[in-house]
């Protein structure tokens, strides 16, 4: 009967509180609460305070919203027969509850989960004031750089650390394969300074963290090598960063890498040749007076006069005529009719 009770007197605080929402005083100047900023990833961390003495009264009810969403309850807590509470959402996890304060953890925080959070806290014959939270949530950089790679040069992975984390007495980090989960390739902890420890030193290579950055050397790298490398990072009791970088191993090819990129330019060169020869031979075809235009416009001109044997040029015309002395004249054939009488005489 008691628990019927309980579950309509907590109906009834959700449906005031929904008639009541814009009657709300929120207390942003002084807020009783702590939100850090956190990263995607992280785990989210929304801690309420309020006065004891209101804890210590039988009517005390805590609920907690979101201001894009008052209609739904988060998490609800009453001290009517001990302390329970309710969450409602599986996202999120009721870490602690006591005499003055309310702490909420969300796992594998993201960007959704930005927003203002609403606390209001319920005492008998008081109206419900509302604490008002701001949580953000920072979107991650880039994680890492893995430049591609060919068999033999240097395999490089680069992982970029929040600088807040580094900061933690308890900061700890592995490095791992994704095919080996179970072996730690690179252990990082706090011994002021941070010290890093490579568990296959002729394998790899690291010069720490160095700039809120972890670099991990493969010397001679080869195809055996190409895989996920998985960073986690432990600070402040709870995971707050995981990492995952692939490296690409490619197959070795002959000669310098430059020298074969230089076979690109050439190609290209050869067809362009080609089409332009092509394009000319059609425009031949189609049109062969086009070409002898075109031959017309070169910078020197052939003479058939000297390509023709035996056709006097006229400059060696002149010079036989004027050998002779005289020009030659034309003489006209004798007429039929004058050759009897010659003959006769």
């Amino acid at each position: 009967m008691a628990e019927s009770n309980n579950a309509m007197l907590m109906v009834a605080l959700s449906w005031i509180t929904l008639t009541t929402a814009r009657q709300m005083t929120i207390n942003e100047a002084n807020p009783p609460c702590e939100a850090p900023l956190v990263w995607e990833g992280q785990t989210g961390k929304l801690k309420f305070f309020y006065r004891p003495e209101a804890f210590s009264s039988e009517a005390f009810f805590a609920i907690l919203k979101r201001a894009d969403n008052p209609g739904k309850d988060i998490i609800v807590c009453t001290t009517r027969l001990g302390i329970k509470c309710n969450v409602s959402s599986p996202q999120y996890n009721l870490h602690s509850v006591t005499n003055h304060s309310l702490t909420v953890l969300i796992p594998r925080i993201t960007k959704d989960f930005e927003d203002t959070y609403l606390l209001l806290t319920y005492t008998k014959g008081t109206l419900p004031p509302t604490d008002a939270c701001r949580l953000v949530v920072k979107a991650n950089k880039e994680t890492c750089d893995n430049p591609a790679v060919f068999e033999g040069q240097i395999g490089k992975l680069t992982f970029f650390l929040r600088p807040d984390i580094l900061a933690f007495e308890d900061f700890f980090a592995t490095l791992r394969r994704a095919d080996n989960p179970g072996r730690d390739i690179l252990v990082c902890t706090r011994k002021s300074p941070i010290h890093c420890h490579i568990d296959s030193p002729h394998l790899y290579q690291s010069n720490g963290i160095v700039d809120d950055t972890l670099t991990l050397l493969i010397p001679n790298v080869s195809r055996t090598f190409e895989d996920t490398y998985v960073l986690k990072v432990y600070a402040n009791g709870s995971s707050q960063q995981f990492d995952a970088c692939s490296l690409h191993v490619k197959d070795t090819v002959t000669g310098d890498e430059n020298v074969s990129k230089g076979w690109i330019p050439a190609l290209i060169v050869c067809l362009c040749l080609l089409l332009m020869i092509g394009i000319g031979l059609l425009v031949w075809k189609r049109n062969p007076k086009c070409l002898q235009k075109c031959m017309r416009r070169l910078p020197f001109k052939a003479n058939r006069n000297h390509d023709e044997p035996g056709t006097p040029r006229p400059q060696d015309q002149g010079q036989q005529q004027s050998l002779m002395g005289t020009t030659p004249q034309h003489v006209p054939p004798p007429k039929p009719g004058n050759t009897s009488s010659l003959s006769d005489k």
